[in-house]
Formats: C-alpha cells, structure tokens, sequence
C-alpha cells in the first residue's frame, strides 16, 4: 500500500468518523433502534487510523528510527491547538459555558491528557506515544513469532477494553493500551505484504466478487456489533477497498478528503455538536444532513489552511 493509498484510506475514515459521530444512537437519541442509527453504531473508524499508523509507520522504522517522528507529532498538536483556539474562543464570545478556563483545564487540553474542549481529540496523546515508541515496538513484534506477537496485542486490547469500566482508566493516556492491537496489525500487514498480496490474489476474479466480498464484510459488521472483531473488519475494508481502487483507477476524491483529513476530524465535532448544532437539527433529511456537517467542515477546513500551512513550513524548517 502506498502513502497515496494511505491518504485514500484517510479519506474514507474521515467521511466515516462524521458519519459515526452524526447518528450513532449513542451520541444521538434520536436514531436509537434504527437502520441508520445501527450502521452509525457500527461505523466507529478508529481502528482504521490505527492500522494505517502502524501500517506507515513499520515500513518508515524498517530503515531505523524515524527522524520526523516528533515534527509529525507536533504537527497534529499545532492543528489540534490553533482550530481548538479559534472555536473555544468563538464559543465564549458567544457566552456559551461548556469551556471552562482555569489554569489545570487548559494545561490538560493542551498536552490532551484530557479532551474537555473538543472530545474527539482523546486519540492525540495515544497515537503521540505509539508514534514515538513505534520503532521498538516493532523491534520487539518482529523477532517474536508473527501469531505471537498479534495473540499479545489482542490479549492488552481485551484486557483495556475491561479496564474502560472503571472512570479513572478514561484518562487519554491510558487509552493507547486501547489502540495498541490496531496499531500493532497495521504492523503485521506491513510486516507480511498482506495488502499487496490480497491485491494480486483478487486479480484472479472479476470486480463482482471483491464488491461481493465487501457488501458481505460490511453485513457481517451490521449484524455483528462487537469491538472484539471490529479491527479485524477494518483491516478486510483496506485489503477491499485498496483492491478496488488499483482495479479502477479512482480514489481522486478519496484522496483530496483524505488531505483534509487531520482538519476534518478537529472541526467535525465543533460542526456536529457545538456550534451549527441548532443549523443542524432544522434539517430533517438526514443525507441533508450529513452533507451539510461534510461541506461546512470542508469550508472551514482549506479557511484554516491559510493558517497551518505556513506554521507547518516553519515546523519543517
């Protein structure tokens, strides 16, 4: 899979996450026990970008370590700090109280031990420690046995997932035990050329069967709602949709979502919840809906490149 793919895959995790986030019955009652509201139950993406993590970043550290792996850190921090800034600030303008400013709150938002001010940003801190540690990580997987080393992420994911039970393991930090086992398949597929190999396997076959395969995956992850399996789905999405994209030729679009990725997911929330929530509820249709949360957050998404990209020069400098 190359790095193009990769943004590809991007592209869908994001038009997945604003879908997950607007109709998971979860998050809004209003779609509890319908077909829309199953499927946004379903669709939680995070997996997908810890596979694609781990995927990237196993082939960058098979050279040795990598060197950009604390300006790609500080990248998504300043994304993350100068979009948070401009909504929390336009949120107290507007005398709204969900943002409340004290010196431990904003330090914590800051360095994301918590996510008081924009929720979805909880995953920053953990892919930070992934991204950073990465190369021993893989140092260690790679001379255990290929089965070994998945059978001991799966074992930490289990055990995390028991531990969110309890409030004070909600913390961001200790969520990255929570993305270790994507994280570590990303590796394995990398690892194994798995992608690559699917690719040239499906070639046998008509384009039917790779979009059969897929609607029965997608099916299987309706009716089977478990996050014991849900890394598992996403890693059969990539092999399929990677496929289809080499067999067709298309991904363009999937491409551009996919570079406004990292805006996206910390504009998306502020969109759907916080600020255009009101705009939101008038609308009924909810195609309407989601493309209306899928533009303002494209919009907002190139006004704010004006101001990361030259920060993102001076970082590479």
């Amino acid at each position: 899979m190359t790095r193009e793919e990769s943004k590809m895959m991007q592209g869908i995790g994001i038009l997945v996450m604003i879908f997950y986030h607007l109709f998971n019955p979860q998050l809004n009652s209003s779609y509890r026990d319908t077909i829309l509201g199953h499927i946004g139950l379903a669709a939680n993406p995070v997996p997908l970008y810890c596979i694609l993590t781990g995927y990237g970043l196993y082939k960058v550290n098979q050279n040795g370590i990598d060197q950009h792996r604390w300006t790609r850190c500080l990248r998504i921090y300043i994304c993350y700090w100068v979009i948070t800034f401009f909504f929390v600030l336009v949120s107290l303008l507007m005398h709204q109280t969900r943002c409340t400013i004290t010196l431990p709150i904003v330090v914590a938002n800051l360095i994301d031990w918590k996510a008081d001010y924009y929720p979805p940003a909880w995953f920053i801190l953990p892919y930070c420690l992934l991204s950073l540690s990465a190369f021993w990580i893989f140092k260690i997987f790679d001379k255990l046995r290929f089965w070994h080393g998945l059978f001991i992420a799966y074992v930490i994911y289990i055990f995390s997932s028991r531990m969110n039970a309890f409030s004070w393991f909600g913390q961001n930090i200790f969520q990255t035990l929570y993305i270790f086992f994507p994280f570590v398949l990303g590796g394995a597929l990398a690892r194994t050329r798995f992608v690559d190999l699917c690719d040239a396997w499906l070639s046998k076959f008509s384009i039917y069967v790779t979009v059969g395969v897929l609607v029965i995956v997608l099916l299987l992850r309706y009716f089977l709602y478990t996050g014991a399996v849900v890394s598992f789905f996403w890693a059969a999405v990539i092999v399929l949709s990677v496929h289809l994209i080499r067999l067709t030729g298309g991904g363009k679009k999937l491409l551009f979502f996919g570079n406004q990725n990292l805006n996206m997911w910390m504009i998306h929330a502020w969109v759907c919840w916080y600020m255009f929530q009101p705009l939101t509820n008038m609308i009924e249709n909810s195609i309407l809906k989601y493309l209306l949360v899928v533009g303002l957050s494209l919009v907002l998404s190139i006004v704010f490149n004006m101001i990361l990209n030259p920060l993102y020069q001076l970082l590479r400098k």
